[in-house]
């Protein structure tokens, strides 16, 4: 279980720092994005958005050195619960021809309840790194680490893989049925 809950840990870390980097790197890009959830009012937009990077850092570096522990937890939970409710707002609202803003390897062009569901799976995940939180990366030999840290490497690869497998295989159909070469539905 060591091992498990570690790569888990680190996969956590290295998601919610590309996503939080992509953020930064795209500062103007995120900022739109979020003006078009039409939640949150202009004015509070730049401060929530720093806000909710620095949590998602802090996510990462307490991970790393302190393990999952209730305060990380509660930003964690709070973050994707924020996240997951915006996206469910303009689900309802019809408003889903939108980036979803998760950044990086999270990005989705389009808002669907697969986010929904890829949220709910990403706390399901952290609450097994939290109770099974006794188990730290410090406790590896360097070579476990490594080890923890080249399969988490590859997972998240293989998950970005699919992902933009996914999204050429739509554009494909997509070019197809213009050509009426495709398949119809």
């Amino acid at each position: 279980m060591i091992y498990l809950t570690n790569i888990l840990s680190i996969i956590i870390v290295m998601i919610f720092l590309l996503t939080a980097t992509d953020k930064i790197i795209h500062w103007n890009t995120h900022i739109d994005t979020i003006k078009n959830y039409r939640i949150v009012k202009d004015s509070l937009i730049k401060p929530l958005t720093v806000l909710m990077i620095v949590a998602e850092y802090f996510i990462c570096i307490s991970l790393l050195l302190m393990r999952a522990n209730y305060y990380n937890l509660l930003v964690f939970l709070l973050l994707i619960i924020v996240y997951t409710v915006a996206i469910v707002i303009n689900l309802f609202r019809g408003n889903v021809n939108i980036s979803c803003g998760c950044g990086s390897i999270l990005e989705s062009s389009n808002l669907n309840f697969w986010l929904v569901i890829r949220n709910a799976f990403l706390i399901l995940v952290y609450l097994l790194v939290f109770i099974n939180s006794e188990y730290t990366i410090t406790q590896l030999t360097f070579y476990e680490a490594s080890f923890t840290v080249f399969v988490s490497i590859c997972l998240i690869m293989i998950w970005a893989i699919i992902k933009e497998f996914i999204a050429g295989k739509k554009v494909l159909d997509k070019i197809l049925r213009v050509f009426h070469l495709g398949v119809s539905k």
